[in-house]
């Protein structure tokens, strides 16, 4: 014979179901999530914020870099520069995850993207700024029709350079849309969109 359940045993189950079903829920919303590189590829040179943003600005232009950061989107920041909240969601990441560390992270409260430029090298600050935006924001409508075509222009030079993300998403793109022109924007703009697909994949809550 089964086991009767007391009326005791099932209040405690049901609490338990509850409980549980509460903390699924929770964490399919993280408040934070990461962006992360190998330890090994960390920068060992601190990159001050202002050098971050410049660099970011002379790939994707002035005003559209400028408009993400007054807009409160996009923050270049050291990490003693952070909120508490965010440096020990970082501090956990790397606990969590020996030989990985935060470059980015995203406070999804509040929709601002923190790069961590005392983390990462100047040759990632590009694509890095590329991914953290393209995943939450239509580039197109934030940086404006000039610095979106610079952008264009910034994504096929790094699909010349070494840049491995952004030439896994142009052979994906090339395979699954093959009736699209290489040379065209709308080719280049679903290039960006599958890198805001990897980056969002890759994250991690």
């Amino acid at each position: 014979g089964g086991v009767e359940l007391t009326s005791e045993m099932r209040r405690e189950l049901d609490a338990a179901l509850r409980a549980r079903l509460g903390a699924g829920a929770v964490a399919e919303e993280p408040k934070i999530s990461a962006a992360a590189r190998d330890t090994a590829e960390l920068s060992r040179t601190a990159l001050s914020p202002e050098s971050a943003r410049a660099i970011a600005e002379e790939a994707f232009g002035a005003d559209g870099i400028s408009g993400l950061v007054r807009r409160g989107i996009l923050d270049f920041t050291a990490f003693a520069g952070m909120p508490a909240a965010m440096q020990d969601y970082a501090e956990k990441y790397g606990r969590d995850n020996p030989g990985r560390e935060a470059v980015a992270l995203t406070d999804h409260s509040n929709g601002r993207v923190y790069i961590i430029t005392d983390r990462v090298r100047a040759a990632d600050i590009p694509a890095l700024v590329l991914h953290e935006i393209g995943v939450h924001y239509g580039l197109k409508k934030m940086l404006g029709p000039r610095d979106y075509a610079r952008l264009l222009n910034e994504v096929k030079l790094m699909r010349a350079g070494s840049n491995t993300v952004v030439r896994e998403a142009w052979t994906f793109v090339a395979t699954h849309y093959g009736d699209l022109p290489e040379s065209s924007d709308e080719f280049l703009s679903e290039v960006i969109a599958r890198i805001g697909e990897d980056a969002a994949s890759h994250k991690t809550p």
